[in-house]
């Protein structure tokens, strides 16, 4: 019956400080992940493609990216690319969104957990830390990336071979990055789909959005770190739910503690008879019993909080 009650609170315990710790992890790591992202401030997406410099990127001429660039709530501007493909490799496949950066003069770069920049502006892709996990590849691996590439006024799906060249820390697996000299391989030089932008010292995010859907260019402004923002909130809410369920599991755990002691007391009611009939006072019968009940109480918490701690977060 000792043992029974033991493995109770353990268990009840154990659940509760497992979802304890799991909450505090993910939060833990997602603004760890977010922190080694250094995001800059906005994203431009253009109501059709624009033109630039024939075959070249850094150099813009489309009179309305360079609107943008010429607002006074704009720092800096820089167009780029953004697409979707999908990488491939012989354990799994990933949906990614794929973003063309020029990684000498971009105003944002992701941070690079392994590979080297040098090997990016080689032609290779880079990739997130939760992708490349699925997929089974690191820096130096080769991936079958299946992605449109243009083909007069249309677009056919194709599949190209290319290198990783990186890994970055965004906890979306969908992030991919790749530099803008590799537009060619989707036959879009001189295209442009987005634009990013740092603001001007001083001037709030919502000033910009205002002065920027005034052209009619844009078709959306937002921070890049919205999406980042939603996941955030969506975990606060997950984690709100994990508050809820883990105290009721404490709850339940500490009813049926206390069902299954009383149990015990009961059944043993002839033994604690027999001790004071040989002249034991009530008090010292109840401070062995409480101080048994304390005792597998104590025991059973540690188990349960050693095992709840341990296992969600891993070593």
């Amino acid at each position: 019956m000792v043992a029974a009650i033991a493995l109770v609170i353990a268990l009840g315990t154990g659940a509760y400080a497992s979802l304890g710790s799991t909450a505090v992890w993910r939060r833990l790591s997602n603004d760890a992940s977010f922190e080694r992202l250094r995001l800059h401030d906005l994203r431009v997406n253009l109501a059709q493609g624009a033109t630039v410099a024939e075959g070249d990127l850094r150099v813009v001429v489309d009179p309305q990216v360079l609107a943008i660039a010429a607002q006074p709530a704009v720092a800096e501007a820089r167009p780029g690319l953004r697409l979707v493909a999908t990488a491939g490799s012989a354990r799994d496949e990933v949906d990614l969104i794929v973003d063309l950066l020029d990684f000498d003069r971009a105003l944002w770069t992701p941070t690079l957990t392994d590979g080297d920049a040098e090997a990016v502006e080689d032609g290779g892709i880079v990739l997130a830390e939760k992708a490349a996990a699925d997929l089974g590849v690191g820096p130096g691996d080769t991936i079958n990336l299946q992605h449109p590439r243009r083909e007069g006024r249309s677009y056919q799906i194709v599949t190209s071979s290319i290198r990783v060249a990186a890994i970055h820390p965004s906890p979306f697996r969908y992030s991919a990055y790749l530099d803008l000299g590799r537009a060619g391989l989707f036959a879009m030089d001189g295209l442009t789909n987005v634009v990013e932008v740092a603001r001007a010292p001083g001037v709030a995010e919502d000033d910009v959005k205002r002065a920027l859907f005034q052209l009619t260019a844009v078709a959306s402004a937002q921070s890049v770190t919205a999406t980042s923002r939603l996941f955030e909130d969506a975990l606060e809410q997950f984690i709100g739910i994990l508050r809820v369920v883990e105290l009721i599991v404490l709850v339940l755990a500490l009813l049926i503690a206390f069902n299954t002691a009383s149990i015990s007391v009961d059944e043993r009611r002839r033994e604690h008879a027999t001790m004071m009939a040989f002249g034991l006072r009530s008090r010292t019968v109840l401070g062995l019993t409480t101080a048994e009940s304390m005792l597998t109480g104590l025991l059973g918490r540690l188990l349960g909080v050693g095992a709840g701690y341990f296992v969600p977060c891993g070593p």
